[in-house]
């Protein structure tokens, strides 16, 4: 019995390599116009996600080494219409070495929000500006003036140098900005990666750095991944959760 159960889990892995791979051949070789074109068609197709972003900004302020830290976790799931129906996310913002942490659940009744004092039935405004299809609509206002790599596995998308254009628009879903630096002197270095397996983006790396002088300069790094698509069927609200949050 047990040498059935693995001959039959050795061949069910080796159908969903040869069903990527079949995937993959399908997606090569295919020009920028392509790429673009079966990344929007695969968004339509996209239902469930999970979602992973780290954001550290670090540099001088007054001569003052400052470094901030931002990383969340995020698993979602949109219904027909393409508006997030189910979502849960986590956040943690570190400053001068101290932690503040977040936590949120909606579902399509109610949303939750513990910001390290309990948890809260929430009704204020949404936020989702950092999630999958505000970074892909990012993507594709700036994609005309990227350069495309082809790899085994992805395309990708890079751009390296300043332009105000692709500065403002590519920082829209992480609102960032240089105060007192002008949008054409800041230093871009840009990655967007396209997965052959499913057209989809699965990685990005954002890398900006602006200078007024040696003792004020800011760095921005912004590493997002994205994954387990449509493998996300129901995020469960615990009821612990449920049960201890009081009214806002």
């Amino acid at each position: 019995m047990k040498k059935i159960k693995l001959i039959l889990f050795i061949l069910f892995i080796s159908i969903t390599l040869v069903a990527c791979n079949l995937n993959e051949d399908a997606n090569s070789n295919l020009d920028k116009e392509q790429v673009i074109e079966k990344t929007e068609e695969s968004f339509k197709e996209l239902k469930s996600l999970n979602e992973e972003v780290d954001m550290v900004l670090s540099g001088l302020v007054e001569g003052q080494q400052q470094k901030q830290s931002i990383e969340m976790e995020v698993e979602m799931i949109y219904d027909d219409n393409k508006d997030i129906e189910s979502i849960h996310t986590k956040t943690e913002v570190t400053s001068n070495n101290q932690t503040q942490t977040m936590d949120f659940y909606k579902n399509p009744e109610n949303m939750y929000i513990n910001q390290g004092n309990g948890w809260i039935k929430f009704n204020g405004q949404e936020d989702y500006s950092t999630t999958y299809e505000p970074i892909l609509d990012s993507f594709l206002t700036v994609v005309e003036d990227l350069d495309m790599e082809e790899k085994e596995e992805k395309y990708i998308f890079k751009y390296k140098g300043k332009d105000a254009k692709i500065y403002r628009l590519m920082g829209v879903p992480y609102n960032i900005e240089y105060n007192g630096i002008d949008n054409k002197d800041i230093e871009l270095d840009l990655e967007y990666s396209i997965s052959k397996e499913n057209m989809l983006l699965n990685e990005i790396k954002i890398k900006t750095f602006g200078e007024i002088d040696e003792q004020n300069n800011i760095e921005i790094n912004v590493d997002v991944d994205f994954d387990d698509f449509n493998e996300i069927d129901e995020i469960e609200i615990p009821e612990e959760v449920t049960n201890s949050a009081s009214i806002k």
